[in-house]
Order: structure tokens, then sequence, then C-alpha cells
């Protein structure tokens, strides 16, 4: 007790504070216009804040949020919150924006007719009266269209109040002109010439029309007797001005009266003769003139009767007229007399030319005799001649004409039925005929003549030089005529594109007919001889025909030479139909058909285009090419760390090797399976997907010189595919598999594959100016669609889509376009197989897709269709030819497509020629008619190699070009070889063949033609060669063509070409080859044919020359030989551009190894070292 009570009495005293409970209170505002307009927040009266801020510190229980005043906008009210202890409130109120309506009348109705419209801030037009709604309040802009002819209203300022209708009134002024108009001459408007406009009051010459509205108007102008008026016209009228026009009315001419011949003749026992007079160069008004005879030897009275008189014509009438003079027959011998009529007088017209004409009597007491051949070509069997023996004068009684057949080839009797000796020409008739009446015989004795003299008697005159005549006789014993010397050889491969044809149609027995010689090539009429269009030269370059040009004719009828050379090159591998048809003069024909096959195209020296000189992997290229003619290619290139960057090069217009390649974007996570588009601006335009563990997104850049790239915000690539997750913290869709497409309005299209779930579908964005559209999803199946491919139709700028799509029981095709994405996607071509690798291109209109058909589970076939008749595709050749029954063909993969115009090129990865190995080259093909040609080989390495992943562009010279994968150096590089082809003309000339020519580039490459050497004038010209091929080792080559080719010449001409001396250092031996395709097995395809002189020319101490004759240009490699079947591990390529064919589609393979300078004159230049050096055993070009 003691101690408690001291506890208790000596108690210790405490002290202690509360803690005031507090909370947070966040506030979001919207919409985002309000906010941007200044909308705010406070609590309890307290400063104002942002949408989205967060004021903490705030005592537990309530307090009071109080909105910000905006205008044209309604604030939320001012409301109490609960604020809890050590949690944030949080709360989002939404702001209201204040509306108005405008209304806006327009006038006069003739400004609203011609289209006057108005809007609000530039949106849609409106038309006058119409209200629009919606409008914030405050103040919007009024804009007014331009309407033709009317003086448009400045933009001006409306304040719109909330809730309320604005309404205004306002009014266009018509714009008007005026028109002046002056007539002439004077004497046109003395007669009473006027105009009005638009069929309004007649105008005098000079008065001036107001108040017309701007724009067209119709003149007229008045008729005028005597005079052809102006034709009616339309002038424009400007606002406030005064259009002035002046015309003239055409004075119309009466024309001219005269005689329509100036000579007459008439028997002096015809009775009379009749003169017309003609009325020519107009019939305004009326006319007449004066007519009389007068004498010459012929007196009138005894001879005729004199005549004269007045001949009328009236107004309109052009219609001859005619006078009768009457003939006095006497029964004097008379020599023929004349007398003339002459005219005078005339009225309403002049006298024109002639005005006298001159009448012949001829008297009828003494006959004049002569003859004609009038069938002067007789043949046998049957065809007969005819001649005719004509009389002059008096045709009363019959009359004995004789003559003779001396001077005759034909034997009378046994040649032809004999003649009597004398023909009789009945009473009244003037003529009378003798008829040659071919005999046929079995003599080989050629054409033979009939002549016939007229012999002397008293009865008649024998006109001197009509007196004989001759009939030819042809023989039917004679052979046709021979069509010989084909150039290109009558069926016959490999003839080049721009290829002369020639021909020789020869009948020495009786002579060719060549007015009865046609050539047709490709059923186009290139020679007619009965149209020639000068002698010797048919010239078709202005018909509306495919094939056209020059044919000329050369030598006699025993021979002749056809030469044609056409104004345009034949397409590669042409199969060329030729017709020719032809008689001789005994009516023997002659039809002969042909054809030719021009080479196929070919490809150049493969060059490597990525420059790095490492191990590093290079693959999945692509390629586009840019309005200048630069070609540039994109790959991915793998690093040392093992992710991949995205590279590009480029091949400069007109050059042949590849700068430097750069990367496009070098990132740490992979860069793959890039594709590139280039717009009409020549901006590139390169997509790509981005592999960033543990997403994959489409990734885009863009650069206008291939070196410097356009970024988004923040020194990345845009991105274009929409993630699902934009925070990045889950694993976005797989997107892969790229590609790209620029319209010419430069609108990018790019679509990919995504796999969101647990299929694939086909997305599709575009990009205009710098605007991203919407991504569109385009396909939503169940089953995946994969591999898309773009193209556009430039003829409407439509974006098509083709994939692999997996919603049947096989994959098939589908397609869709722009105009309906994710309305309706089209199957293009399905079947019981699985068709995969779909790549497309449009061009005119028309949309073509190649692709891989699988067969066995091979992926067997590469397939093309198009849409001409439309889908699914009903036309569907196979592009590949190593089709053989009863036997697996080999694999193909990956095809490519591009199109020039109807020209389709493919190519593709493929298996064949393989034995067991994983050898695979890049094959090649075009379509230029109605099915593909032979597949190329396209890669020119030899041994086991792999080329992958082919794609195909075409130069600006519309010549195809291909970039792959190839491991030909141990490790992938990017490959390139472009078509070999023939540059720009260097020089053209025509050259004579009477007198020849040199052709030269300048007075160093150049072909020297001597007279008499070609057939025929030819233009020659030489060219340089694009894409030249590999040279073989120890060599160097100067690339021309001097075309047309198939030209052979009658004697040597001499070539010249130069080359740089630091090519040939010290060699003293040089030659010149060729390449000859028909030498199988290679062991020395290179020839010497044909050339001869070589020589070295020294020009200067920096450029040398080789200079040699030769009698050809082309006409190389027309021939082929068997192919061994590959040995052992095969090997892919070795064909250094070859190719194989089949001369039968079902089976039994002849191969032809076809060399790549077949087509051209490809000149090497051997450089020679001494013997002690080189062992020429294994040179097969040492001399």
């Amino acid at each position: 007790m003691n101690q408690a009570q001291y506890l208790v009495s000596n108690a210790i005293s405490f002290n202690g504070t509360y803690t005031q409970q507090t909370g947070a209170l966040q506030v979001t505002l919207g919409p985002a216009g309000a906010v941007s307009a200044g909308a705010q927040w406070n609590v309890d009266g307290g400063s104002w804040q942002n949408s989205g801020a967060t004021v903490t510190g705030l005592s537990v229980g309530f307090h009071t949020v109080n909105y910000k005043s905006v205008t044209g906008w309604t604030s939320p009210p001012s409301e109490s919150v609960t604020i809890n202890n050590g949690q944030t409130t949080s709360i989002s109120r939404n702001y209201t924006q204040q509306t108005g309506r405008l209304q806006v009348t327009l006038g006069p109705s003739g400004a609203v007719s011609a289209g006057a419209q108005w809007n609000v801030d530039g949106d849609g037009w409106q038309n006058s009266g119409a209200t629009v709604t919606g409008l914030s309040v405050g103040f919007h802009t009024v804009n007014y269209k331009s309407v033709t002819g009317w003086t448009s209203l400045s933009s001006e300022s409306v304040t719109i109040n909330n809730g309320q209708t604005t309404s205004i009134s306002r009014n266009y002024t018509q714009q008007t002109g005026r028109l002046q108009v002056t007539l002439g001459p004077s004497g046109a408007v003395s007669a009473g010439a006027q105009w009005n406009v638009d069929g309004d009051g007649w105008q005098n010459s000079g008065a001036t029309v107001t108040g017309l509205s701007v724009g067209f108007h119709t003149v007229n102008y008045k008729s005028v007797t005597g005079w052809t008026a102006p034709p009616s016209e339309s002038v424009t009228i400007n606002n406030g001005q005064t259009t002035s026009i002046s015309r003239n009315y055409t004075q119309q001419t009466l024309g001219s009266l005269q005689f329509n011949s100036s000579t007459y003749t008439v028997a002096e026992n015809g009775g009379s003769i009749r003169i017309y007079v003609s009325r020519t160069g107009g019939s305004s008004g009326s006319a007449s003139v004066n007519y009389a005879t007068a004498n010459g030897t012929a007196t009138a009275g005894s001879d005729y009767t004199a005549n004269s008189g007045t001949l009328s014509w009236s107004a309109g009438d052009a219609a001859d007229k005619y006078f009768d003079v009457s003939i006095t027959n006497d029964s004097t011998l008379d020599n023929n007399e004349i007398f003339t009529a002459n005219l005078s007088g005339a009225s309403g017209a002049s006298i024109g030319s002639p005005s006298q004409t001159t009448v012949t009597i001829v008297d009828d007491e003494k006959p004049t005799i002569s003859i004609a051949a009038t069938d002067a070509s007789a043949a046998e069997p049957s065809d007969n001649g005819d001649f005719t023996i004509e009389r002059i004068g008096i045709t009363t009684g019959s009359l004995r004409v004789y003559y003779n057949t001396s001077g005759s080839t034909a034997t009378s009797g046994s040649d032809y039925v004999a003649l009597p000796g004398y023909v009789d020409i009945p009473s009244g008739q003037t003529s009378a005929h003798i008829t040659v009446v071919v005999k046929d015989d079995n003599d080989e004795e050629g054409s033979e003549i009939v002549k016939v003299t007229l012999t002397s008697q008293s009865s008649y005159d024998i006109d001197p030089s009509l007196s004989s005549a001759t009939v030819t006789i042809a023989d039917d014993e004679g052979a046709a005529p021979e069509i010989s010397g084909f150039i290109p050889e009558r069926n016959s491969f490999q003839a080049a594109i721009d290829t002369i044809i020639q021909l020789h149609i020869t009948d020495s027995a009786i002579g060719v007919d060549y007015e009865s010689v046609t050539i047709h090539i490709e059923s186009d009429l290139i020679y007619d001889g009965a149209e020639e269009s000068s002698e010797g030269i048919y010239d078709s370059t202005g018909k509306e025909q495919t094939v056209k040009g020059i044919c000329r004719r050369e030598g006699t009828e025993a021979d002749y030479t056809f030469v044609f050379q056409p104004s345009s090159s034949f397409d590669y591998e042409q199969k060329v139909d030729v017709a020719v048809s032809a008689t001789d003069k005994a009516d023997n024909d002659i039809t002969e058909t042909y054809y030719f096959y021009t080479v196929m195209r070919t490809f150049g020296k493969n060059v490597k285009v990525n420059s790095d000189t490492g191990t590093l992997e290079q693959n999945r290229p692509d390629t586009a090419r840019d309005s200048k003619g630069n070609i540039w290619i994109v790959w991915d290139q793998a690093t040392s760390a093992g992710d991949t960057d995205i590279y590009i090069a480029k091949l400069p217009a007109g050059g042949n090797a590849f700068e430097s390649s750069v990367p496009v974007f070098i990132g740490a996570n992979s860069q793959r399976n890039p594709a590139i588009a280039i717009d009409g601006s020549d901006k590139l335009y390169v997509v790509w997907e981005e592999y960033a563990n543990p997403n994959w997104d489409i990734l885009l850049l863009t650069s206008t010189d291939g070196i410097a790239w356009t970024y988004d915000s923040g020194s990345k690539p845009f991105q274009v595919n929409v993630n699902l997750d934009p925070t990045d913290t889950a694993p976005d869709p797989v997107t892969l598999n790229p590609d790209i497409a620029i319209d010419s309005l430069k609108k990018v299209y790019v679509t990919w594959e995504e796999q969101r779930n647990d299929n694939k579908d086909i997305w599709v964005r575009s990009l205009e100016g710098d605007v991203w559209g919407a991504a569109t999803q385009i396909t939503n199946e169940p089953s995946s669609q994969t591999e898309p491919s773009v193209g556009i139709d430039l003829i409407d700028n439509t974006a098509y889509i083709v994939w692999t799509d997996a919603r049947n029981t096989e994959t098939d095709i589908y397609g869709a376009k722009s105009t309906s994405w994710s309305i309706n996607a089209i199957v293009l071509v399905y079947g019981e197989t699985n068709l995969i690798n779909p790549v497309c291109a449009i061009s005119d209109g028309v949309l073509h897709v190649s692709w891989i058909a699988e067969e066995d589970g091979y992926d067997t076939y590469v397939v093309y269709g198009n849409d001409e008749n439309g889908l699914p595709f009903t036309y569907r050749p196979h592009i590949n030819d190593d089709l053989e029954e009863g036997k697996v063909n080999k694999s193909k993969r990956s095809p490519a497509i591009a199109v020039n115009g109807t020209k389709v090129f493919a190519c593709w990865q493929d298996w064949r020629d393989v034995a067991n190995n994983s050898d695979t080259d890049i094959y090649y093909a075009e379509n230029t008619g109605s099915d593909f040609g032979t597949n190329i080989l396209v890669n020119d390495d030899v041994g086991i190699n792999i080329q992958t992943d082919p794609v195909i562009g075409i130069d600006n010279n519309g010549n195809p070009y291909m970039v792959w994968v190839d491991n030909r150096e141990g490790n992938n590089d990017i490959y390139y070889a472009g078509a070999m082809s023939v540059g720009p003309a260097l020089v053209t000339s025509e050259v004579s063949a009477v007198s020849g020519d040199t052709v030269e580039v300048n007075d160093r490459l150049k072909v020297e033609i001597p007279a008499g050497a070609l057939v025929a004038d030819t233009t020659v010209t030489i060219a340089e060669m694009v894409n030249p091929p590999e040279l073989p080792s120890g060599t160097f080559g100067v690339f021309y063509e001097f075309s047309p080719g198939g030209l052979e010449f009658n004697t040597p001409v001499t070539v010249t070409l130069p080359h740089a001396s630091n090519e040939c250092p010290g060699y003293s031996i040089y030659s010149v080859y060729w390449y000859d395709s028909s030498v199988w097995p290679p062991a020395s395809p290179w020839t010497q044919d044909g050339i001869t002189n070589v020589q070295h020319i020294e020009l200067s101490p920096t450029l040398h020359a080789v200079r040699f004759q030769t009698t050809h240009f082309t006409g190389f490699g027309t021939g082929g030989g068997f192919v061994p079947a590959p040995v052992g591990g095969g090997g892919g390529g070795g064909g250094g551009g070859g190719c194989a064919i089949s001369t039968n589609s079902q089976g039994n393979a002849i191969e032809y190894m076809l060399p790549y300078i077949f087509y051209i004159v490809v000149l090497l230049i051997v450089k020679l070292k001494d013997a002690g050096n080189r062992n020429k055993k294994d040179d097969p070009l040492i001399n």
C-alpha cells in the first residue's frame, strides 16, 4: 500500500501529437478538344490543375471540385468528392461542346445553275440554302466556289452562337463582255453581208454587241448572193473585254467555157460531127458563148456546112452543151481535110482552153490499115493469141487485108494452126481479128513468136508505124520457178532477231514474172510485184501491219533476188512464218512456205552484287529500277554477332559494275526478308521484317539516294504493322513476308502475313504522303493465308494482292484488289494439288500470276495464268519444259515474274540435272505469244553449287535481268545477270550495193563495204553489246554488233575494231574468233571461219586496233549437237548461259547446248604469249 501510494503520488506526465489522415485526388478531363481549349480543375478553390494531374495531401473527408470555364464548351458543375485515408480518388469528367448551325443562300439563280456553292472552314461544298449543323461556337470562315462567268465572292468570317442558326444570303455578279465583228471585202458588205451572235438580230460590219455573258457564243454569217459566207464559229467572251474578229466572204467564181477536146475526127461518109463545149470552175449565175466554124483545108459548102450560134447555161448548170456540123460526102478521092470551130463573146464566164478545136474529115475513098497484137501472150497448151486489123476511113463494103508471117520463130502448122494469109473486114465494121490458135507439143523449146506483117494492096493504105505485130507462145514443158538461197535457212533455228530475209526465185527457161511474186511474213504482205512502190522496191513501212520494212528486187527474170530488211526486230525465240508465191511467163507457178526461229534470249556474265569479301551470308534479295535506269538491289546480310541487317547496292544506268553495297539499317535485332519499290520521283522505299525477341514487326525506311534514309520519330524506322500491345509487355503477332508496291500517284501499299492466334492472315496498309492509313485485315479464315505478293495496275492505280490460301483441302491461290480489300477474296487458281509461292505483275489491265504446283511431294511445275478470260484462270500453261511422262520431274521453287506490255518474263529455282545432290540452278523463260519458250539456264558457274531465291526485273531498255542467292564462293552471295542485248545504235547508214560505202563511228570503229559486196542496198548499223558474256581464259574482247543479222557479202568487207593498248602489251600474234554454236562437243567452239587478213594497228600510243576481213556479219549458230547426260554428282551450271531445249515435249529429249553469243558478232582478239611460256596443247585458241 505504501508503495502504491508512492507511485500514484509520483506519477509521470506525457505529451502526444495526432497525425492527420490524408488522401489524393486525380481528375481526368475530356474530350481532347476541351483540354486543348484550356479545360482545367481545382479542389476547394485552389490552383488550377491540368487534366490527369494529381493533388496530394488532401484531408480525409469531403472536398469541392471546381471546373474552369472554357469558351465554346459547357463545363461540368462543381461537385463534392470524398477523400479516403491513404488512397487516390480518381474521377473523369467531360465538357460538352457548344454548337450552332449555319445556312447560306446564294443567288442569282443563274449562278446557282452554273455551279455556285459554299463551304465552311474548307469542308465539303454545299448547295444554296443548305444548313451545316454541329459547328462549334465562335468564328468560322465561309468560302465561295469559283464559277466560270461569275465573279466569285470573297471568303468571310461568321459567328456561330450556341443552339442558334446563323443565316446569310450572298449574290454572285455575272461577268460580261463585248463582241465586235468586221466583215470584208467591201464588195460583200455592199452586197448585204451581216452577222449575228447566238441567232439574235443581224448586225452590220464593225458593230459591237454588248452585255454578252462570259464564255462561248456562236457567230453566224448571213448568206449573200454571189458570195460564200464564212462558216458559223464559236468565240470566247472574256470579262470586261471586247473580243474583236475579222472575217472575209469569198466571191463565187463564174467558171470558164471551152471545147472538151482540141481535135475531132469524122469519116467523110459519117453524116455529121457533134462538138461539145464544157463549163468548168464554177456555175454561179447564167453564162453563154458564141461559136462559129472556119475553113481550113476543108471548104464550107463543098466539104461541110458552116455553122454558128450561141450556147447558153442557166445558173447552177454545169452540163456540156453541143452543136452539130454536117459533113458532105463526095466521090472525089481527097486526102484528109480539116476545118476549125472557135469560141467567142463569152458572157457570165471566161473563155478557157481550148477555145478552138480542129475537125479532121477522113476521106472514105481509100482506108488506112493498121495491125496490133491485142493478146500478145499465148502459151501452150491452149492459151491463144490475138491480132486486130483496123481500118480508118470508109467502112462501106467488105475489105480484104493481106499479111505474111515471115520473121516468126514459131512453126506454122506444128506450133500453131496455119493462118490463111488474109482477113476480111466486114462491111460497116472497122476491124477484124486474126486468132493464133496454139498447138501443144511435147518439145521443150522455150518461147517462140508469131510475127504478122501487112502486105500492100491497091484497095487500102498501110499505116507505116503499125504495119506488123508479134504474139509470143510460151512453152509449157519448162519447170515451174525455183526458190532457193534462203537467208535464214528454211526451217532453221537461231536466226538473228534483226535478220534480213533473202531468197532467190529462178526460171532460166522462160523467166519469172516478177509482177506475180508475193511474199508474206507472219501473214503480213512485205512484197507484191504488181504494186511496187518504185522500180524494184516494195515499201511497206507505212502500212498498218506488224511486220514491215523495205523489200528490194535485184537481178533479171532468169534469177531475181529478193532482200527484205524489216524496220524493227523480231521477238526472241519467235517462230517466223514465210510464204512465197511466183509464176513464170508460161504461168507455171510455185508456192513455198517455210519458217525459221529467232534466237533465244541469253544472259551475260554473272556479276557479284555485294561488296564484302568475307564469309558473311547474304540472303533474300529484291530489286527495282528507277526512272533513270539505275538498278537497285536489297538483301539481308548476316553479321559476326549472328543477327542480320539490311543492305543495298546500285548498278548505275549504262554501267557494268555495282557500286559498293551500303547498309539500309543496322540494328541489334535480326532484320531480314526486305522488299523494295521506287515511286515516280525515284524515292526508294525498303520494307522488311524485324525479329526483336519476342516481338515481330514490319519496318520501312525511305531514301532519295540510297545512302541517307528517313526515319520516324526517335530515329527508328517506320513501323508498318499495328501492335496488339503498344507497351511491348507481351509478344506482338508474328508478322512476316512483307511486299511493297507503289502506284503512279505515289500511294504506297505494304502487305504481309500476320499470325495473331493459331492461323495466319493477309494484311495490307497504305501510305499517302506522310500519312499512314489504317491496317486492313484482308482474310479472316480458320486456316492460314500466307506468301502475299502485291502489284499495281497503272491504268487505274488498282492494287492487287495474291497469296497462298489453305481454306480448302489443298492450298490454292487467292487474290483481292484495293477496290474491295476486306469484302471479297477471289479464288484465282484451285486444283487437286498444293499450289504455293504465288507472285504477280500487272500490265495493260491484265493480272499475271505465276506459282508452283506440287505433285507427289515434289514442287514439280512452274505454272502461269492471267485474268484475260475471267476468273478463275482458265489458261494455265507450264513454264518449265522438262516435262516427261512416266518420270518424276525435278522440283521447282520460288518463281518470279515481270511483265513488259504483252511480254511475260519468268524465272525460278530448279533442281533439274541434279543426280543425288543438292545443287540447284536459276532458269528463265519468256512468253511473247501464247506459250512460254525454251527454259534458259542463267547462272554461269561450274561445279556443284546452289542458286536460290531469284527475283526478276526489267531494265530501262525493256530487257529482263535477274538477281539471286549464290554459294559458288563457299558462302551465300548476291549475284546479278542481265539479258544480253544490243545497245543504242552508234551509227546507222544506208549503203548502196552499186557503190559501197564505209560505215564508221569514227575513223577507228568501222566496216568498209566495197562496191558490189552487197546484193541490194542495205541499212547497216553498228551498236555496242549490253551485258556481254564471260570471255575464255587468255582473251580480251570488243563487243559490237554489226547488223542486219544474216547479211552475207559477195566480196569480203573490212572491219576495224579499236582497243586500249594496255590490253595487248607486247603480243605479236593476233587472231579473231567468233563462237560457232554448231560445234559440239565444245573442244574448240571458237572458229576463224570466214575471218581473213588479220592485222594489228597502232593508232596511237594508247589506242590500238585489229583489222580483218569477213564475208558475213552473223548467221552463226544455226545448228546444235547432242549433249551427254550428266555424270556422277551432276552439276548445276557450267553452261555459261547456255540452255537446254527438247525437240519432243513428250519425252526422249534431244538436248542442245546453244552458246550465249550466237546471235551477235562477238569478236574476240586473242592475246598470245611466247610458246615457251604457255602449253599450247591446253589452249584450243592458239594457232
